[in-house]
């Protein structure tokens, strides 16, 4: 389905983005114009994402570097929005000294934190389990296989 604003909607500076509940209307060949975007529940600016009840920080501890600037403005994100957090290390494996370094840190800060290796299916049930009733957007640095995660692993 292919979709655009009308034009009102821009002029009020509404920009619609992944998860918005929109009001639509046909305009022929297929298409549809965005009449009216609906109050949000949510709205995180990185990843542009609204309606969202959790969100999923996948990091790594090698390959590529944990970026704990990202993490913690992310963190910082979701708690001042009182959404759900989860820290996702994966590739705990690579480097289960930094793994374990990480996932105290974090844990003492009562954070919500688990390890995985979605390459092997390790931790994939604890992550199922953890999306459940949830509406969750996957962020985190590149390199850190969110896409591979979601979509070969996540059913």
């Amino acid at each position: 389905m292919h979709a655009i604003a009308r034009g009102k909607l821009k002029k009020e500076g509404m920009t619609p983005v992944v998860g918005d509940n929109v009001e639509i209307e046909g305009i022929g060949d297929g298409k549809y114009m965005i009449m009216e975007v609906k109050t949000r529940r949510s709205y995180l600016k990185r990843p542009k994402v609204s309606n969202v009840t959790q969100v999923v920080i996948v990091i790594t501890p090698k390959m590529p570097r944990p970026n704990f600037v990202m993490l913690d403005k992310l963190l910082c994100q979701v708690k001042f929005l009182r959404l759900k957090e989860l820290i996702v290390i994966n590739k705990a494996n690579l480097n289960p000294k930094k793994s374990d370094e990480i996932f105290e840190l974090y844990r003492k800060a009562r954070y919500r934190i688990m390890k995985m290796n979605a390459e092997d299916d390790d931790g994939i049930e604890e992550l199922k389990e953890r999306l459940k009733n949830n509406t969750t957007v996957l962020a985190g640095q590149s390199g850190v296989r969110k896409i591979y995660n979601y979509k070969q692993n996540i059913k």
